[in-house]
């Protein structure tokens, strides 16, 4: 009889040995699932932040471009007059500037 409570004891402790594994093995399962899973939601959120910064610098270098041929018709006398005449309304000394009425769209 002895025995019997015995070998029961021991398969008890051998299958609660068992169980514990299995829920430790499980619980080690859902915290990599868990970090994994936290990893590419990561990663995707880098590859759009990276996405948005590679714009954002092509958009800028578009802009220093069109900045850097600004600063070359700059250099040019005639430019200058130019963008003075259209801009400013500057005119030279024996000029006349007409003023021209706009037309206007839509019912009068």
């Amino acid at each position: 009889m002895r025995k019997t409570k015995k070998g029961a004891s021991v398969r008890y402790e051998y299958a609660f040995s068992v169980k514990c594994s299995l829920v430790l093995c499980a619980i080690f399962a859902l915290v990599v699932i868990y970090r994994t899973m936290k990893d590419v939601q990561d990663i995707q959120a880098a590859k759009v932040e990276t996405e948005q910064v590679r714009l954002a610098v092509a958009k800028k270098k578009a802009e220093n471009k069109d900045l850097h041929e600004q600063i070359e018709r700059l250099q040019s006398e005639d430019y200058i007059l130019e963008l003075a005449r259209s801009k400013y309304h500057y005119s030279f000394d024996d000029e006349i500037i007409f003023q021209l009425p706009t037309e206007q769209t839509g019912s009068n």
